[in-house]
């Protein structure tokens, strides 16, 4: 008899078969191109991070960590068909100040460094659909997945289209099962990080072309297929 776990991912595994049949249907996912765009971003991280106790409070309203402005960070936004802004996620490149997991295990990372590998880092997630769906996500479900799933395919797609070779990613323990099942593998023990107002965290890698080979066929049909559909993606430009 198959374990939860293994009930899980293949549960899972069909939800992204699903998804992935109707990419369409799919919202839309685009770079921050301007100010007006990063704004908003930083607004939605304030909304749902402030909650969360992620971040300090702010008489602007806005989260903007100081990497979001980095060039070597790419950061994408979420529109539904009323062009409603729902979620954003960012790809933060490797360069000379490195990246946010540095300060967690840079030791560990420097390794990866020296094997030659391309890293970045996947951060500052954030959704907001709670007149849609409830705010709990679950893998069993379509409707509170699929945004989700369309900010990590652009994702996704931007890394392979930038020949990224290994993702890092930091997340509250509580959503380590989720990364598990995209490939992500804990890096770092737990701790309470600093840059998420001590909040806990743990952090994951996950290699890109392993990934890719040998993720269960939903995985790969959802995020490592049809990447020429973001071939001609330029690589973050000075907003305006």
């Amino acid at each position: 008899m198959l374990n939860r776990e293994s009930r899980v991912l293949i549960g899972a595994d069909l939800l992204c078969r699903l998804v992935s049949r109707n990419v369409s249907k799919l919202p839309s996912v685009a770079i921050t191109r301007t100010r007006r765009e990063l704004q908003e971003v930083c607004e939605l991280l304030y909304r749902q991070y402030r909650r969360r106790g992620y971040c300090a409070d702010s008489a602007q309203g806005i989260y903007m960590p100081e990497h979001i402005t980095r060039d070597e960070t790419v950061t994408f936004i979420g529109r539904l068909s009323d062009q409603t802004t729902y979620g954003t996620i960012s790809l933060m490149q490797d360069g000379e100040e490195g990246i946010p997991a540095d300060t967690i295990c840079k030791d560990k990372l420097d390794l990866l460094r020296a094997s030659g590998a391309r890293i970045a880092e996947v951060g500052l997630l954030a959704t907001e659909l709670q007149s849609t769906v409830s705010k709990k996500y679950s893998l069993k479900s379509l409707d509170k997945m699929r945004p989700l799933f369309s900010l990590y395919r652009r994702m996704f797609h931007y890394a392979l289209c930038e020949n990224i070779t290994d993702l890092i990613i930091s997340v509250h323990p509580r959503h380590k099962n989720l990364y598990s099942f995209l490939g992500f593998r804990q890096l770092a023990a737990e701790i309470n990080y600093s840059g998420a107002c001590g909040a806990k965290a743990v952090t994951m890698h996950l290699e890109v072309d392993y990934a890719r080979k040998y993720s269960s066929p939903g995985i790969k049909s959802l995020f490592f297929t049809n990447v020429e559909e973001h071939k001609e993606l330029p690589r973050a430009e000075s907003r305006v």
